[in-house]
This record gives structure tokens, sequence and C-alpha cells, in this order.
């Protein structure tokens, strides 16, 4: 459920919940953790766990554009 990266400046800890039926199912792997421990977590389809993230969490959305290939980014702080 979570892969790490350790080759960069910073650690990178990918969290993929697609499959997550209860958002505390990442607590029982130590999700909050990772959130904390200096590195940077990245959360796909956070939507279904976002009550569980850490309130200065970045959210960038990929929409998909009119044009092929195109792609339409937006973040919140």
């Amino acid at each position: 459920m979570v892969l790490e990266y350790h080759s960069g400046r910073l650690p990178l800890y990918h969290f993929d919940v697609y499959r997550v039926n209860d958002p505390d199912d990442l607590f029982e792997i130590g999700a909050e953790e990772y959130f904390y421990k200096g590195g940077v977590s990245i959360v796909e389809w956070a939507d279904q766990v976002a009550e569980i993230l850490p309130d200065d969490t970045l959210c960038i959305f990929i929409e998909y554009g009119e044009k092929e290939g195109e792609r339409i980014y937006k973040c919140t702080f």
C-alpha cells in the first residue's frame, strides 16, 4: 500500500489508496508516521481518505483537458 523511494534529496512515500475501504486502514500501516517523518508523502485517490490527512496538506488535482494529451492542474493549500 505504500512504496518508499530514498534516492532523492528527500525520501518519497507513495500511497495508492484506490482500494482502501476505510481511512482507518491507513493508520494500521503507520501512515501517520510517514506523514510526519520529514519526507514527501504522495497520496493517490486522496479524496477517499481526506479526513485523516494533515491540516497542511497540499492537494494537486489533475484533470483531462479538451485537447488530446492536455492536462489541467489545480492546487489547493
